[in-house]
């Protein structure tokens, strides 16, 4: 059905196709035996700060989402993650990703007053459920956290594949004082209109155009139309996948404001 109707496909034992999608259904049933059994785990990657004004702010994490597998070992999301999006799991995993970072976030008070904001990552069916910043609103009050330390993002292409709902939600959710990023940018069909469009506090360029930057003048002067852009239309400018010291340096002299790795 996905390739089109009016066709035939003949089945063969190593369709690679197939065997993607018996892994998939496979996964959907150990997710759903890892969220019931408490398996999952969150993890911060540092937003570095590059330039003085940004130093001030103090620290930014980006919060990853890691599951453990019966035997105890973490499991990358790359392994899971695509049965999630398949098998329309998404809007659950990111409420509970919601719920126990707020939770932590009340719990470790005293901790979460020296971050500066949490960056929580939203799937293409949260941005399009209408429900989701009123959970998000919800959740908050409840908890007593301050909104201000509390930042949500989506990539590129979600954002502008469903634009009225994105930008509800980021009206939403910036009305309550959380922030919102547009996470991979100049990955896909990225167009500054678009961006002109959303009404964004955050700027991640993708790590595409980050890891040869210091040899390609074409990455390099991409990344500095971004941030000269995202400065112009007042967002921060991160940089992701920064690896080495050259590309730290680099965009240190281009004026961009965060670096995080991969």
């Amino acid at each position: 059905k996905e390739a089109g109707r009016n066709r035939v496909h003949s089945f063969a034992e190593n369709d690679i196709e197939l065997m993607r999608r018996r892994r998939e259904m496979q996964w959907a049933a150990r997710i759903n035996s890892a969220l019931e059994e408490g398996r999952f785990e969150l993890y911060r990657m540092t937003i570095q700060p590059l330039q003085p004004a940004s130093q001030i702010q103090g620290a930014h994490y980006e919060l990853l989402l890691r599951m453990r597998d019966e035997s105890g070992r973490v499991v990358p999301p790359g392994a899971f993650l695509p049965a999630v999006e398949r098998y329309n799991l998404s809007v659950r995993y990111d409420r509970w990703v919601i719920a126990t970072a707020i939770e932590w976030a009340r719990t470790h008070a005293e901790v979460f007053k020296r971050i500066s904001r949490i960056f929580i990552n939203l799937s293409r069916d949260s941005v399009a459920d209408p429900e989701t910043g009123e959970f998000i609103r919800q959740s908050l009050a409840a908890s007593g956290v301050d909104p201000r330390c509390v930042g949500f993002e989506t990539a590129e292409n979600i954002a502008i594949g469903n634009l009225g709902k994105a930008n509800a939600l980021i009206v939403t959710l910036r009305r309550i004082g959380c922030s919102f990023a547009l996470d991979d940018f100049g990955s896909g069909v990225s167009s500054f209109a678009y961006l002109k469009a959303l009404g964004v506090d955050y700027l991640k360029i993708d790590g595409m155009f980050i890891g040869n930057m210091s040899q390609d003048r074409v990455d390099y002067a991409m990344v500095r139309s971004i941030k000269e852009i995202g400065h112009v239309m007042g967002k921060v400018v991160v940089a992701e996948s920064v690896e080495s010291e050259s590309a730290l340096q680099n965009l240190r002299e281009i004026g961009v404001d965060y670096a995080q790795g991969f």
